[in-house]
């Protein structure tokens, strides 16, 4: 089986082996594929492992020996899943890519906002802390999120690690499918 890794680099910088793919087949792992090389390269594989480059229907039409593509994403955005059906391609994502990673990045911006962590590191490497005549020295007022409520927009499986973790800081969480107007 001949196995294509269109868009390498976003799941591997380089620090893991796509030994697991070789034991299934020929694997060719490319660290990023355009539009304009997704057909020579894709030509006689089985398989397509891709994050960005997209299948449409015209590629689907020039690449009658594939049979499956793995996206590198929680999304299918850059298949056209009606076209997969037509030409019998199965398509999966990773529906755990990068749950735990967004939402704690999530809350990592969150106690940007609240704590202003960037603003007082400036300020401190300003060396403005030294200067201060007093111990307490704050730049701007700090939020604390104990009692507070998060609305969350979404309760898909980043928005509950959102909620858990923001449970943490003694939050209340509020949440709907769609931002309220």
């Amino acid at each position: 089986m001949k196995i294509v890794i269109l868009d390498g680099s976003a799941a591997n910088p380089g620090d893991i082996s796509w030994g697991a793919l070789e034991k299934l087949g020929e694997v060719t792992a490319y660290d990023i594929t355009s539009k304009d090389q997704l057909i020579e390269r894709m030509k006689g594989a089985e398989v397509a492992i891709t994050n960005k480059t997209a299948f449409d229907k015209d590629v689907f039409d020039q690449l009658p020996d594939l049979k499956y593509i793995g996206v590198l994403a929680t999304g299918y955005n850059v298949v056209d899943l009606q076209a997969a059906r037509d030409h019998g391609v199965t398509v999966t994502n990773v529906p755990e890519y990068a749950t735990f990673a967004t939402a704690q990045h999530t809350m990592a911006l969150l106690l940007e906002l609240t704590n202003l962590v960037g603003l007082h590191t400036s300020s401190v490497m300003d060396g403005d802390w030294c200067r201060c005549p007093q111990f307490c020295y704050f730049k701007g007022s700090l939020t604390e999120l104990a009692g507070k409520t998060l609305h969350i927009i979404g309760l898909g499986k980043i928005g509950q690690r959102v909620a858990i973790m923001a449970s943490s800081f003694g939050t209340k969480q509020i949440s709907s499918e769609r931002l309220l107007t």
